[in-house]
């Protein structure tokens, strides 16, 4: 069933409005979406395209919209494939806080690093972009990297 382009785009509005002032972290072959002061994720890709999404924190647009997980699951990859230019190869859910994941990023941020050098796989659009933010801003947000 295909969802009305004035309800995809209120969706991807909404997802937006949520996710702009969220921290875009890079860690070694992951990137993710996430809020450090509250220890809570949003999303992450790794580098091979796999694309995770927390289930507990986008369950309400599933309710609120009435959609089932493939109708999400597409609106959400085609939002992330054009404001991030980064290619979903496949869309997973998770209902996990990771809280053991969020607590060790911070002592191994150094060593899982990006760098011009070591991209962990990623492009060089991709990461020349972040790392472009990165330098004026220290902390980049989502707002800052994503593609208008």
């Amino acid at each position: 069933m295909l969802i009305h382009d004035n309800l995809k785009k209120f969706i991807i509005e909404r997802i937006e409005s949520d996710l702009s002032s969220k921290e875009l972290f890079p860690f070694g072959r992951e990137l993710w979406v996430l809020d450090f002061d509250k220890k809570f994720w949003y999303i992450f890709i790794d580098c091979d395209g796999v694309f995770w999404y927390n289930q507990t924190f986008f369950k309400v647009y599933l309710d609120l919209f009435s959609l089932n997980k493939r109708q999400f699951d597409k609106t959400l990859k085609s939002w992330f494939e054009k404001k991030f230019n980064i290619q979903v190869r496949k869309v997973m859910r998770r209902n996990s806080d990771l809280n053991w994941v969020l607590e060790s990023m911070p002592e191994t941020k150094d060593e899982k690093k990006w760098t011009m050098a070591e991209r962990n796989g990623f492009s060089y659009e991709t990461v020349s972009r972040f790392l472009g933010i990165q330098r004026q801003t220290q902390k980049v947000l989502v707002e800052d990297f994503i593609y208008l």
